[in-house]
Parts: C-alpha cells; structure tokens; sequence
C-alpha cells in the first residue's frame, strides 16, 4: 500500500485535490521506521516521525517490522530466481560451494571488508540477508546431502565476529540491527516463505 500511495501521488492524471488526501512525509519515513530497531544516534527517529511511540506502540512496531522483513526477504529470494542466472553454477554443486562460501563469511578477510562497510554507513541487515539468502539455496539444492547445516548458525557467527572485532565502534543503531539475527532469522526460517521459493530456485 506505502508502494501504490508513493506513484499514486506522482500520478498526473489525479489532481491536487486527492493528492492533497496524503501524507507524503509519513510514506517517505515509513520504509526507515520498518529497518529501524533503535533509536538512531544524533538523528531524529522516524518512529517518531511516523507518530507512533517505541514504548507504546512497541508490539505493533514489532509485527510491522516482522513483517516488512520477510516481505523483503520474500522479493529478494525471488530476485535470484528470477534475475540472477549467474547463480545456476553454484546450484549446480551446492555442496562445495556452500562450504566455501561458509568458510569465506566467517573469514577476517571478509569481517575487515564488512567493517569498512558499516562504518562507512552501509546497513548491516541487508548484506547479511543476502548471505543467507545464498547460504538457504546451496542448502536447498544441496538436498539430503545438505542436512546438516545450518545457515543460521553461519550469519550468526558473522555477527558475533563483528561485535567481537569492532562492536566498540559501531553505533546503538547498528548494533540493534546485527542483534536482530537472534531475533529474525528463526522467524524466517520458519515462515515457509524461504522453502517455497528456495525450491522453485533450485529447480531453475
């Protein structure tokens, strides 16, 4: 609905009367209130923005951030089926290349890569959700061969390395979002979402 309302009122052939009906600073600070786990530090918090209050407003907040993640993790699973054919190799041997791409995530040289990143001001979250994206395939196509790991485990290593390494240096926000792997990803694991369409990619 946030999507249809943001081109409804870029829509011409509406006038300024109806567009006038919405409340374009709500939809522009609903997308960041949704990845926002925490207050931010020295910025205003679109929570706030939004209307709504943390303490409050705290289990809805929650649902809605839920939500927004697996409607997002959804999209991008389907992105790969879709438009990433490049990955049909990988999918093709599975089992090596989960490994490799296991023991490549939890290596220094790619912890000392991602903390450029996000102290740069990259979000953690949705790099890590493409790793886990990947990680859910080669599991997938891997089959009975592949019942033993855990990607979840995998993430959650990532993230602990980053606290370990340079969690000093990250700010409460970015924190927030790396704890949130404790908290999201069992719940998408379990959606069924990823299932469906892991398999439809394997299949690809």
């Amino acid at each position: 609905m946030n999507i249809l309302l943001q081109r409804f009122v870029k829509d011409d052939r509406f006038g300024d009367a109806t567009h006038t009906h919405i409340d374009t600073s709500k939809l522009d600070v609903f997308w960041r209130m949704c990845v926002s786990y925490a207050p931010p530090v020295n910025d205003v918090d679109p929570v706030v923005t939004f209307g709504w209050d943390r303490g409050k407003d705290a289990e809805r907040l929650s649902q809605l951030q839920q939500q927004c993640t697996l409607a997002a993790l959804s999209c991008e699973v389907a992105s790969y089926r879709i438009g990433t054919p490049a990955m049909a190799p990988f999918l093709a041997e599975p089992i090596q290349w989960y490994d490799r791409l296991a023991d490549f995530i939890c290596s220094q040289e790619y912890v000392g890569s991602l903390k450029l990143h996000i102290l740069g001001g990259d979000t953690p979250l949705p790099i890590v959700y493409s790793l886990y994206i990947k990680l859910l395939m080669l599991k997938d196509a891997a089959g009975a061969g592949g019942a033993a790991y855990d990607p979840l485990a995998i993430v959650k290593k990532l993230c602990e390395a980053i606290h370990a390494q340079f969690g000093d240096q990250c700010d409460d926000t970015t924190k927030a979002q790396l704890q949130q792997v404790s908290n999201q990803f069992p719940l998408l694991s379990a959606s069924g979402v990823l299932n469906d369409n892991t398999s439809a990619i394997s299949n690809h």
